[in-house]
């Protein structure tokens, strides 16, 4: 939609029937992007920002083929309003405003249950998940992790990058794993059905989580650091 210059790839016409057969015939889901469209003039990028009200790629998503999608938000990006690109109240608003743009059209819809997902492909439309990379300022306050779930996010990071109270992210130089209060997040998450995400948490964090959970896990957006070699991957024994 004109944010990065496109690239063409070249397919025959049995590989284009190939490829639109399969996105008709099955559920197609991204579980992760960043929809919001950013202005076309750099000069007007800060009062957009500041704004905290961000265009979301409806185009896009009509020519997509997905059914549903992990709405990645601007979670770990302050509204330039906190310090603290993390702050609650800097993520509630993001929420709130994801909703409320949802809410005034017709071909995205807030997904809340695997079965959304089968609902969006028999209508024709979006199931979009809202998706935290990792948790807000929640300190020890577990219970704002069923604020959140209740605001209709399904799938939230234990840690992103950097380690907080929870566990160890892929930026830091020691992994200390799974935290006590971690595992207790674990324990939260699993019994309402929030979606854990290990994309940036560290690898003895994320093996902890793994043992942990009741509940499969997902990596939603990394390879493998056997083909690139860097932490921002994952090693074979996460994968």
């Amino acid at each position: 939609m004109g944010r990065v210059s496109s690239k063409v790839i070249e397919l025959s016409e049995a590989e284009e029937e190939r490829v639109e057969e399969t996105i008709r015939k099955n559920i197609v889901i991204s579980l992760h992007d960043h929809t919001f469209v950013w202005p076309e003039n750099p000069g007007e990028f800060v009062e957009y920002a500041r704004n905290g009200r961000w265009w979301i790629g409806y185009g896009g998503l009509a020519v997509s083929g997905l059914d549903g999608v992990f709405e990645g938000m601007l979670d770990g990006v302050a509204l330039m309003r906190s310090p603290d690109p993390w702050d609650w109240d800097n993520v509630i608003h993001q929420i709130g405003m994801i909703q409320d743009d949802i809410d005034h059209q017709d071909l995205v819809f807030i997904a809340r249950r695997a079965g959304d997902f089968e609902r969006a492909f028999r209508e024709g439309r979006v199931a979009m998940v809202i998706h935290l990379e990792g948790p807000p300022n929640i300190r020890k306050d577990l219970s704002r992790v069923d604020i959140l779930y209740g605001l209709g996010v399904r799938c939230m990071g234990i840690a992103y990058s950097r380690g907080n109270e929870f566990g160890s992210g892929l930026a830091d130089r020691v992994d200390r794993g799974l935290t006590d209060l971690g595992y207790e997040l674990v324990r939260r998450m699993n019994r309402l059905g929030m979606l854990i995400d290990l994309v940036h948490a560290g690898d003895r964090t994320s093996l902890d989580v793994i043992e942990a959970s009741k509940d499969p896990v997902v990596i939603t957006h990394a390879g493998a650091r056997a083909l690139w070699p860097s932490r921002r991957m994952k090693p074979d024994e996460v994968v």
